[in-house]
């Protein structure tokens, strides 16, 4: 019996599908169409793309991150520029205070827009945001 020229359809995890073979054998896997070396790297890349990849597969954006902005205690408002085109949410990951002891006293303030994020510190220090 000859052999139908088979055609990849889809990849599921580790096995990708193959249709039309008359050999009774129609799935095979990664590692054997790729070699275990490619594999290995092929998923290495994924697990580090996972955090930017899950979101734009999901049609949501990947997070920006502003690193060491320095706030002052006046509730003096700084702007973040992200161009995301919608309200977005924020979270401090990373606060050094002036003060020793102070927590961050953010706000977000009324002035910001769909593309700037506009917010207000009540408490001196350096901060990182996480904008998505």
């Amino acid at each position: 019996m000859a052999l139908k020229t088979p055609s990849i359809l889809k990849a599921t995890g580790d096995i990708i599908q193959v249709p039309g073979t008359e050999t009774g054998r129609g799935a095979f896997t990664a590692a054997d169409l790729l070699g275990t070396k490619l594999l290995d790297a092929l998923n290495l890349l994924r697990k580090d793309l996972g955090d930017v990849m899950v979101p734009l597969s999901t049609g949501e954006t990947a997070p920006i991150y502003f690193e060491d902005i320095v706030v002052d205690a006046a509730g003096t408002p700084f702007k973040l520029a992200h161009n995301l085109r919608r309200r977005v949410r924020w979270l401090v990951v990373d606060w050094m205070p002036g003060i020793t002891g102070q927590e961050p006293q953010l706000e977000r303030s009324p002035d910001s827009t769909e593309t700037i994020l506009v917010l207000r510190s009540y408490h001196a220090g350096s901060v990182t945001l996480r904008v998505w």
